[in-house]
């Protein structure tokens, strides 16, 4: 898999680690993997560098895990960061709420490699996928403009 930028925010060092070798494992070698310990630190890092993925545990002190997908919506410059929201089985986590909050995926710890290379497979995909359309959409809306254009010079 390409190179990308991820966060990954869970406040046990420990599950932090394993993410980060996880993601390796199945060829995620980021040119940034940036572990934090809350949603204020992941917010901020989110913010300023827009990255490929941000994995988030639901069970973070600061606020509730899945608030944070309601925070990078209402800011324009990162809306579209997809977040992959995580928690142990016996948290009494909703895993279908991850998608009713805008998540774009969810995991159960202990974290499967399987589970994580189809998460994160579909993610890239779906934005390899979005930007192809955008450079469509730009292409298309130049080529209206010129051809608009060349009218009018007549």
């Amino acid at each position: 898999m390409k190179n990308v930028t991820v966060v990954v925010c869970d406040p046990s060092p420990k599950a932090r680690e394993n993410i980060c070798l996880l993601l390796e494992q199945i060829g995620i070698r980021g040119v940034n993997i940036t572990c934090t310990e809350n949603i204020k630190q992941t917010l901020e890092i989110t913010e300023a560098g827009k990255p490929d993925l941000v994995f988030v545990d639901l069970t973070i002190s600061d606020v509730e895990g899945y608030s944070i997908c309601t925070m990078l919506e209402k800011s324009r410059d990162v809306y579209n960061v997809p977040v992959i929201l995580m928690a142990y089985k016996d948290e009494g986590v909703n895993p279908r709420r991850a998608i009713t909050v805008k998540g774009r995926g969810f995991l159960s710890k202990p974290i499967q490699i399987i589970s994580l290379k189809k998460q994160v497979a579909k993610i890239l995909r779906e934005r390899e996928l979005e930007a192809k359309i955008i450079e469509k959409h730009q292409d298309y809306s130049c080529k209206s403009c010129l051809s608009k254009g060349s009218n009018d010079v007549k």
